[in-house]
């Protein structure tokens, strides 16, 4: 890492760009120093501006026609979302169709497990009785956790199993390869997160993909984008990724884009969405011809031959189903049935009044983060990290094991009562003996401070380290080098009072 005189004089090349940035952010303007960006971000002055806007305009969205402009807005945020997640341009403009909103990046995840839950059920039927695997990261964030432990605890199927950490908290890519290998036929999902909630590691998600191709290509790859959607296109890059996230499922939230509380998102494969088409395809011709006798045999060949078939394939006419129903999804309806009139390649599209007041800053969100120079605000703020670290570094009572290869063995073996803990990208990760670091955050909290202290709804990786709680920094391009020093001093002064 580079010394902090040289990072110094380098951020002050970015000094003019990022004083007119911080303009944009009224929050900033009460004298807080806001360094809890994973947590969420603040709002600029245009989001804001568009949310005023749309509590000017009256009605429901798609309920009448004075309603038109309100739900032209909404649509567009919609596209201008898909658009800016999926950055290669589709050969098909209705794609966005595919993105559905929801309150969150939890809510997404709540979605998606029971939605594939039910299905899977329903393929395993005709299935030789066996377990199945889910693989989830030990990293990630609880609400990437806890859907699909709820879902082996309904399905008794369904086997949760962890992608470990290796000693330098990457995940085991070998132990990956080797349970690929293993259980190509057995492996329904893997789940994970594009960058990390904790410390902020860019996780390999091409290489992942790669593994997936060759030796278990039937698995479908649930991405958790909530910490990698700002800067979604800079994360594609680093992961040497062309196109666009290799992902069947990606799920992240607009507050930590600079956008509103209240809209996450939950996204779709191509791969998904013709298995739901040609599920909805074949049942409509069954209806006609004979085909439905046949699915029928084909069912009961399957039983009989006791043969094994990956429940990701479309196996006897079964589709992901609506969760959800209600207010926009009925054709017809009386007391004892219902006829639905569904989208046939999404099955997760939520019925009846969405979040309106929030859905229509998301054009203009979207807009203002095009209108930004997102690699040099990168570049920025990865800078500041570095700085960041490198003055905490010189503290006495500080270790610096940010880059350590083994971290649970230096943890062990440490002398010192402060550890900078292995992070990179935009956070900066400290643990300090006895708990101090919840002291700490509280310290900066009463000099309008704004960090995160505590595991960050990341048990497990806690756990693998053997800590209790860490103090998490996590940066955005409106921080400046005044403000870090400002924290260090405080930092120095809190240590030097509270440490032997």
């Amino acid at each position: 890492m580079q010394d902090y005189l040289t990072l110094e004089h380098k951020l002050e090349q970015y000094a003019p760009q990022i004083q007119k940035f911080r303009q944009e952010f009224p929050a900033l303007n009460n004298f807080l120093i806001y360094f809890d960006n994973a947590a969420t971000s603040l709002r600029p002055q245009k989001v804001l501006d568009a949310f005023i806007h749309g509590f000017q305009l009256a009605g429901n969205v798609e309920r009448s026609l004075h309603t038109e402009e309100l739900t032209t807005l909404v649509k567009q945020g919609q596209e201008a979302l898909y658009n800016y997640i999926f950055p290669q341009a589709s050969a098909c403009p209705q794609d966005f169709l595919h993105l559905t909103y929801t309150q969150n990046t939890t809510e997404a995840l709540n979605l998606l497990a029971p939605t594939l839950g039910q299905f899977w059920y329903k393929q395993q039927q005709g299935q030789k009785p066996q377990k199945y695997y889910l693989l989830v990261a030990q990293s990630n964030h609880h609400a990437n956790i806890l859907p699909w432990l709820k879902l082996a605890q309904t399905y008794n199927f369904l086997e949760i199993k962890t992608i470990p950490l290796k000693n330098n908290l990457t995940l085991d890519l070998d132990f990956l390869r080797d349970f690929c290998q293993k259980h190509a036929q057995q492996l329904l999902l893997i789940t994970l997160s594009s960058v990390d909630n904790v410390n902020g590691l860019i996780h390999p998600i091409g290489e992942i993909k790669s593994i997936l191709e060759q030796f278990s290509p039937h698995t479908w790859l649930a991405l958790d984008n909530a910490q990698g959607s700002c800067f979604n296109h800079i994360y594609l890059q680093k992961n040497q990724l062309q196109d666009n996230w290799p992902a069947d499922f990606i799920v992240g939230s607009l507050h930590k884009m600079f956008g509103l509380t209240g809209i996450g998102y939950l996204t779709i494969s191509q791969r998904i969405a013709q298995l739901n088409k040609q599920s909805q395809d074949l049942e409509l011709l069954a209806k006609f011809f004979t085909l439905k006798e046949e699915i029928e045999q084909s069912s009961q060949q399957t039983k009989s031959n006791n043969t094994l078939e990956h429940l990701n394939l479309p196996l006897n006419n079964h589709r992901l189903e609506h969760q959800w129903v209600g207010g926009g999804f009925v054709k017809s309806v009386d007391l004892e049935t219902a006829n639905y009139n569904l989208q046939p390649t999404n099955p997760f599209l939520i019925a009846g009044t969405p979040n309106i007041n929030s859905l229509v800053t998301v054009k203009a969100n979207i807009d203002w983060l095009n209108s930004l120079p997102l690699e040099d605000f990168y570049s920025y703020t990865h800078l500041l990290q570095q700085y960041f670290i490198s003055k905490l570094a010189q503290l006495p009572q500080v270790a610096d094991f940010s880059r350590s290869l083994n971290i649970v063995q230096d943890l062990a073996n440490k002398t010192q009562d402060v550890v900078i803990l292995p992070c990179t990208g935009h956070h900066i990760l400290i643990n300090i003996e006895d708990g101090l670091d919840i002291d700490l955050g509280m310290f900066l909290a009463q000099h309008n401070i704004s960090a995160r202290v505590g595991k960050h709804c990341a048990y497990p990786y806690h756990d693998f380290l053997g800590l209790d709680s860490t103090l998490r920094f996590s940066l955005a391009p409106f921080n400046t080098k005044e403000e870090v020093d400002y924290t260090i001093n405080l930092i120095a002064q809190f240590l030097n009072d509270n440490l032997d």
